[in-house]
């Protein structure tokens, strides 16, 4: 059994400015350390523990969310939501060249026949 996640903060003596570091495993067994900066040393351990608290809820791929790109998003976009567009006229049966409109059965317009 692995030993619990905790992590841990500190400061970079040369810049003067606080980390919050967790190391953890990801889901192909190799170990990852995780490490985010704050001006203070409170905002550093509200950090950790958000961190923490992301890594237990939603595993590595919270952590992989901050850093894609738009170009990314836009690629996993595309690969789940984007259908080809149908056409009208294949969809739906059309009277004289237009489409009858979705939910109506019955039409009193000249352009329809019934």
């Amino acid at each position: 059994m692995s030993k619990e996640r905790s992590g841990y903060v500190y400061e970079d003596k040369s810049t003067g400015k606080w980390f919050a570091r967790v190391t953890f495993t990801d889901s192909r067994g190799k170990r990852r350390n995780l490490k985010r900066g704050a001006e203070r040393e409170p905002k550093a351990n509200k950090l950790l523990r958000k961190l923490n608290t992301e890594l237990d809820a939603k595993g590595e791929s919270a952590i992989d969310a901050g850093k894609i790109t738009f170009a990314d998003l836009v690629e996993k976009y595309k690969a789940f939501k984007v259908k080809p567009a149908g056409m009208w006229e294949t969809e739906r049966p059309a009277v004289k060249g237009l489409p009858i409109p979705l939910g109506i059965t019955e039409c009193d317009c000249p352009l329809h026949e019934n």
